[in-house]
């Protein structure tokens, strides 16, 4: 039952934030800020990752989804832990509040695993042009199914590489 409430309020979420934002394809040249959105289930090599998120020479704020953490992992990165969820583990609090008044051009959401947070996370983010692995609840424009068992670098290579190739004139 539980499932069931939380899944319905993440895709009610997802179908309100996209009534209201202005879908917009962006041409790589065009983004300026990128919010990526990382789950703890997820492994990864952070060094790497940021090594990666320099290279792409655009602001990116990445929002890493650790939400059964009582403390934050990283100072660098947005950690949205226990306190950032509310009865039905979505987010809730002042940091939650904070996100929605943030605005980006791209989101990328690397959730790999119908992470309900993640998805109820990149719906509430305020972007023209949201793209990722896994579309949980319709919060995504653009899905890229990579392989199982690639890194999240190569996941990231994978959508920039779509990205690059997107012409909108």
């Amino acid at each position: 039952m539980i499932q069931f409430i939380r899944n319905y309020l993440t895709r009610s979420k997802a179908i309100a934030a996209n009534k209201l934002r202005k879908k917009k394809f962006l041409e790589w040249g065009e983004i300026k800020s990128i919010a990526l959105i990382l789950d703890k289930e997820t492994s990864y090599n952070k060094s790497k990752l940021d090594e990666f998120i320099a290279s792409l020479g655009v602001f990116t704020e990445v929002f890493y989804c650790e939400i059964n953490s009582k403390t934050p992992s990283y100072n660098d990165w947005n950690c949205l832990t226990k306190k950032d969820k509310n009865i039905w583990a979505l987010p809730a609090g002042v940091e939650t509040e904070k996100i929605k008044k943030k605005k980006f051009d791209l989101v990328i959401s690397l959730n790999r695993k119908s992470h309900l947070y993640s998805a109820y996370l990149t719906s509430i983010l305020d972007a023209v042009f949201k793209i990722g692995t896994k579309d949980v609840c319709g919060e995504l424009d653009i899905i890229i199914e990579t392989e199982t068992g690639k890194s999240p670098e190569q996941d990231l290579n994978e959508i920039l590489r779509y990205l690059k190739m997107i012409k909108t004139k």
